[in-house]
């Protein structure tokens, strides 16, 4: 049987394990290589998911800027409340 794949809010989630910043890109271009082929996936998507798992206390935004585009770069990490629900993910 072939490895099985989180949702995508679950992977975003178990990817900042043990790190102390994640930016949304690094996540995006983790997700691309995870749920290679799937057309919906996008870096919006990205961004809301992560917003309801700041809204739910499951991570911080750690640092925001503005690249050379004007575009605003946010990176992330997990909470205290976000490393104690780790439990409730699968693991590999």
């Amino acid at each position: 049987m072939g490895k099985k794949i989180l949702p995508l809010k679950f992977d975003l989630v178990k990817f900042m394990v043990g790190k102390d910043e994640v930016s949304a890109l690094e996540l995006f271009d983790n997700a691309k290589i995870t749920y290679e082929g799937e057309r919906q996936l996008s870096y919006k998507d990205i961004e809301k998911h992560l917003s309801a798992l700041r809204a739910a206390g499951l991570i911080e935004m750690v640092n925001a800027k503005l690249d050379g585009d004007g575009s605003l770069l946010c990176s992330y990490r997990l909470t205290d409340y976000g490393n104690s629900r780790l439990k409730y993910i699968p693991q590999d």
